[in-house]
């Protein structure tokens, strides 16, 4: 232990000079501490790797407890402090005590890509094979997220404040992937700090207001085809072009929760649009050759709009639905801006989505609850656009979790997921002009993945 972990003789003695009790409090508030200071470091250091497990890009995995029942009444419900992200009016819903929440996410894909025919053109000659490997699957990734909700006024009006990643995206192939000219890697990463507030307008009603403060940093690879290598490109020819950059923006959401009853809980919450202008540098190796120059290119992240509803149906059975809007259109191309004037475009066209969600919790005791749900997450890529770096389709969750209250101040949620999706059509087409070179990419995508969310809750 470092000596910044160990107390002085001058606190030891005050503490023994406590009752007794109060002496047990106090131990217990500074572990909370702890906890709390070490939980922070290791959910900010884990937020850059993320994989896509939502449709799209989106990561909606900010919440173990939300995990466990498909993220349905995600927006109503408001037991923890997660609600900060989800619906941050559901705050005034929280014990009137200072609130913090750590989470860490796993999320395990197996995915499969498999070649259906892609082809090249060199000049006047088309239809040539593109030779190399299916690819096998994806590293299991990490993220993690912080939140910390303080109330003020009696609970009346809350302040809180989210470190979350809620986009990302991280997949890397083999050098001779038989798609390699559409893409090798892709690592996109996303830390979003959201201080937030919330007021109690009236016993049936709160509102609440963020700012997002959004980082947002991209690196992409793709081999370049040699067409004058003696029979034609392959792996051990190709060029490769690296481009990367970042960007801060900021956006804002809005959360409404509203109760008609005593056992009902209605919340609808919005997140804006953000468009990050990524600036970098893209490096090309070619034929022997490296060159290097400035780039920048938009990244158009949709809205999203979520309607939750959360009925008690018993002091221990609640049931639980969501409805999400995406508004993923804005994302209709991938367009890189190069310092010499050219331009290397890709088109996306992504189309506005829709997911739904039903699940239930069961209290099963005071200190142990669990719960589960099923959630439809529907796809913004379209057939005849769909690439390797987003090999997407719409995707069907089941879902389990399990709380344990440890103390009257520390509880404990895991919680664990698995996606089902169907099969994904993979046809992109991308042009090297300057080559005289064009490669039709054809492929079949199948994946799933395995999602694994530990929330530890300190209420001080």
């Amino acid at each position: 232990m470092s000596e910044q972990c160990v107390r002085t003789p001058t606190s030891e003695t005050a503490d023994e000079q406590r009752p007794p009790q109060e002496r047990a409090d106090l131990s217990m508030s500074n572990v909370r501490k702890e906890i709390l200071i070490l939980g922070a470091i290791c959910g900010l250091f884990g937020g850059g790797a993320e994989d896509a497990r939502a449709a799209g890009f989106l990561l909606q995995e900010q919440s173990a407890r939300g995990i466990g029942r498909a993220f349905a009444g995600q927006a109503a419900v408001a037991e923890d402090a997660s609600t900060i992200f989800y619906n941050p009016a559901g705050m005034t819903e929280l014990a009137a005590r200072p609130q913090a929440q750590l989470g860490v996410r796993v999320i395990a894909p197996d995915a499969r890509i498999e070649n259906r025919g892609s082809t090249l053109s060199i000049g006047p000659v088309a239809g040539l094979p593109v030779t190399g490997s299916d690819d096998q699957g994806f590293d299991p990734q990490f993220t993690g997220d912080v939140y910390l909700a303080q109330p003020l006024m009696n609970g009346s009006l809350w302040a809180g404040l989210a470190v979350t990643t809620p986009f990302g995206l991280r997949n890397e192939y083999k050098p001779d992937f038989f798609g390699r000219y559409d893409s090798l890697k892709t690592d996109l990463s996303t830390i979003d700090v959201a201080p937030s507030v919330a007021y109690r307008v009236a016993d049936w009603l709160s509102i609440g207001a963020g700012v997002d403060i959004q980082r947002a940093d991209a690196k992409l690879i793709n081999a370049i085809p040699n067409p004058l290598a003696p029979g034609g490109p392959s792996p051990a020819t190709d060029g490769r072009l690296t481009a990367e950059g970042g960007d801060w923006n900021a956006g804002f959401n809005l959360g409404l929760l509203v109760k008609p009853a005593r056992d009902w809980r209605l919340g609808f919450s919005y997140r804006s649009a953000i468009t990050h202008t990524l600036s970098g540098h893209v490096t090309t190796e070619f034929a022997g050759t490296t060159t290097r120059q400035d780039v920048s290119g938009d990244l158009d992240l949709p809205d999203i709009a979520n309607f939750g509803a959360a009925w008690d149906v018993t002091p221990k059975l609640t049931l639980l639905a969501q409805f999400n809007y995406y508004g993923w259109s804005r994302f209709k191309e991938l367009r890189l801006r190069l310092a010499d004037g050219s331009q290397l475009v890709t088109p996306e066209n992504y189309r506005d989505t829709f997911g739904g969600s039903i699940g239930a919790q069961y209290k099963l005791t005071d200190r142990w609850s669990v719960r589960t749900g099923v959630q439809y997450d529907q796809t913004p890529t379209r057939d005849g656009f769909r690439s390797t770096r987003v090999p997407d389709s719409n995707r069907y969750w089941t879902a389990l979790g399990v709380s344990y209250e440890i103390t009257g101040g520390i509880g404990l949620d895991v919680s664990y997921a698995h996606l089902f999706t169907r099969d994904a059509s993979i046809s992109s087409t991308t042009a090297f002009p300057a080559l005289g070179t064009t490669v039709t990419t054809q492929g079949v995508a199948q994946d799933s993945a395995d999602v694994v969310g530990v929330d530890l809750r300190l209420t001080f």
